[in-house]
């Protein structure tokens, strides 16, 4: 992956630069002593991941050590680096007690917008729910958010973060890792219990261990962090070969402090280091935003970018997290995102291990859940990158159809795809979960990340306007549904009591149609309905949340049986698929995607590959068949003429 790994350029009056902190070095204690110490967690990389499941784990009050070998946030000479936090991003930093600040600096963009040339293609709103804690999409220098995530490490009080301690080498053993570091001092041995690999797309420890990963090589891009003067609506601006850009795609935007972020596709032989010298970087810029446009350039540079996987994200002792992991392009937030949810998906895992409150087994389900999901990330910013790039004749000439006829025909406008947004993967096959017993015709079902609904929250019968998750602890959640916080039986009551003395996190709380609170049970007052409808539940109805917030069991008519075994299958007591193959695993070299979710994506790729499979010279007399075939199929004279009325209109001549 060839990335720009410097600033290619840094003069004074134009580029005016980010102002990085930078923090001190000290030598370690190990490294002073020359005894290597046995650590519970060692996290290599102090990036956004590193530093989310560092955060995690000190809440958890366990030690951790994090190793890396800059002294500052972000990459010296990566610009601002992710930009798009998912709603499940801000949700899982608010219970590590930092999203606040992310959600006080960030910027909120409501549109998404396509432009084929200069004219809009298709527009759609993001956040239409007013009571949703968080926005869809927040943007904000990835920078940003890791000087928050250090800055609560220093809270927690928890954590030792070694700045410039190079991770060198790392050997796996079949009950701890042993970690090689290089130091301005010298070099170091140090060890771990379990090692988290989050150093990112070019992994020391990935390469330690002799470990490769399935690919498909992609695209490049020139990047330009800017602050302007002239007037732009604050919204995702995407453009499909722009005026200013022709033949290319580009897209635009902004982030916190005033500035905003361009990306310009370039060529496939395009000469990456004159892409990206002040000369060439304000020519593009003057044609995107005019010769008479006031701005300054904060940081400018390129990337290259593909899609790739480990076959395995778990070898003994050692974890796999984010781009160490898996690779995507940017497109649709997906890269980081799953990044976060990697940690979010181990971190509780490993604390109930380490605390001797679940077997070691627990910990395969990582590989079993969020291998899944990244595979999922790839297919769908695959398709993406695509569409904006088309690598085939009938890709190309299939994407070209629906951008033209996507201004007149809404179904058609469904298959712009120019980057989905990141949601939560669903582990419908995880052998965490507890089969339903009972019919559920609407609700998150087991494996899903639960909604966190407005709700107010009640103290007697005052009530406070709040949200299901805040101010939760970092266990178990039983969310419980009745009436009234009297009709709560004795029997549920005794079994949660029971499960608190067993010394698993744990907490339970009511969601009550009667403004009342419970004196034992935190209580939330769902005046609206909402909470009820959007859980399916009825009075008497409950759920079990994982300490990752998805859903582990649900009950109808529940008294609180069935709890028990319930949170034994949560935590891997149960049966658990080992998928690891060890150390060693090089991949299969091949990365298998999965059908896109939607029939009318499906009917769109194999239309792709039906054009692909045929001769430059076989496509017209393919197609006719196909058009024939077709339009006998449908029967009806008068759908038919619809389609063809519809067709010949989208290609009259635009006379406007």
């Amino acid at each position: 992956m060839n990335e720009f790994r410097a600033p290619v350029f840094m003069s004074a009056k134009e580029v005016l630069g980010y102002d990085l902190p930078t923090y001190p070095y000290r030598m370690p204690e190990e490294q002073r002593t020359g005894q290597a110490q046995r650590h519970p967690v060692v996290v290599v990389g102090a990036g956004l991941v590193g530093l989310t499941v560092a955060v995690d784990l000190a809440c958890r009050d366990i030690p951790v050590v994090v190793l890396d070998d800059s002294d500052t946030v972000g990459a010296r000479g990566l610009s601002s680096r992710g930009v798009n936090f998912a709603r499940r991003s801000l949700e899982i930093w608010d219970r590590l007690g930092m999203g606040h600040r992310v959600a006080e600096k960030g910027v909120v963009w409501n549109t998404h917008r396509t432009y084929q040339g200069a004219d809009t293609i298709y527009a759609y709103e993001m956040n239409l729910d007013p009571d949703q804690k968080h926005p869809a999409i927040l943007a904000l220098q990835q920078y940003h958010v890791e000087q928050f995530l250090i800055e609560r490490l220093a809270e927690l009080g928890v954590a030792d973060v070694r700045w410039r301690n190079e991770v060198t080498s790392v050997t796996s053993m079949p009950d701890h890792a042993v970690v090689e570091v290089q130091t301005p001092d010298g070099t170091y041995r140090t060890e771990s219990d379990y090692l988290l690999a989050c150093d990112g797309a070019h992994s020391v420890v990935r390469r330690s261990l002799g470990l490769d990963s399935a690919e498909m090589a992609f695209d490049r891009w020139f990047i330009s962090d800017v602050k302007i003067d002239t007037p732009i609506a604050r919204e995702r601006h995407l453009w499909i070969d722009p005026p200013f850009h022709e033949g290319r795609c580009a897209l635009l935007i902004e982030m916190a402090d005033g500035v905003w972020r361009t990306d310009m596709q370039v060529g496939e032989g395009a000469d990456m280091s004159d892409a990206v010298t002040p000369e060439r970087a304000m020519e593009r810029l003057d044609r995107m935003f005019g010769d008479d446009a006031s701005y300054g350039i904060v940081w400018a540079g390129a990337y290259s970018f593909q899609f790739r996987a480990l076959d395995q994200f778990r070898h003994d002792r050692i974890f796999f997290l984010g781009d160490a992991a898996h690779e995507n392009p940017p497109f649709g937030g997906r890269g980081g995102n799953g990044g976060i949810q990697d940690a979010d998906n181990l971190a509780w895992k490993l604390d109930l291990v380490l605390n001797g409150s679940a077997p070691d087994a627990l910990l395969d389900s990582y590989q079993a859940e969020r291998h899944p999901a990244a595979i999922e990330n790839i297919a769908q910013t695959a398709r993406s990158c695509w569409f904006l790039s088309p690598q085939s004749p009938g890709r190309r000439l299939l994407r070209d159809a629906v951008l033209s006829f996507s201004k007149t025909d809404p179904d058609i406008r469904l298959l712009v795809n120019t980057g989905r947004m990141s949601v939560p993967f669903v582990y419908e096959s995880s052998d965490l979960n507890t089969t339903d017993a009972d019919l559920w015709q609407a609700g998150p079902a087991p494996g899903t990340a639960a909604p966190n609904t407005k709700v107010d929250l009640l103290d007697g019968t005052d009530a406070a306007s709040a949200h299901v998750f805040d101010a939760r602890n970092h266990g178990f959640l039983c969310l419980y549904f009745a009436e009234s916080a009297g009709d709560v039986s004795a029997e549920f009551r005794q079994a949660m009591r029971d499960i608190t003395e067993q010394g698993v996190p744990f907490e339970a709380r009511l969601i009550v149609s009667q403004k009342a609170a419970d004196p034992e049970f935190l209580t939330f007052h769902d005046a609206s309905g909402q909470a009820f409808a959007e859980y399916g539940a009825n009075a008497s109805d409950g759920y079990l949340l994982r300490p990752d917030g998805h859903v582990a069991a649900r009950w109808r008519g529940w008294d609180g049986s069935g709890m028990e075994s319930a949170l034994r299958q949560a935590r891997g007591e149960g049966p658990v698929v080992d998928s690891r193959t060890g150390k060693g695993d090089a991949g299969t070299g091949k990365l298998d995607l999965p059908d896109p979710p939607r029939d009318d994506e499906i009917l769109f790729e194999r239309l792709v590959s039906a054009v692909d499979s045929q001769a430059d010279d076989m496509v017209v007399p393919f197609l006719r068949h196909l058009v024939l075939r077709l339009g006998l199929r449908t029967q009806s004279p008068d759908v038919l003429s619809n389609a063809v009325a519809a067709s010949l209109k989208d290609l009259e001549p635009d006379l406007s």
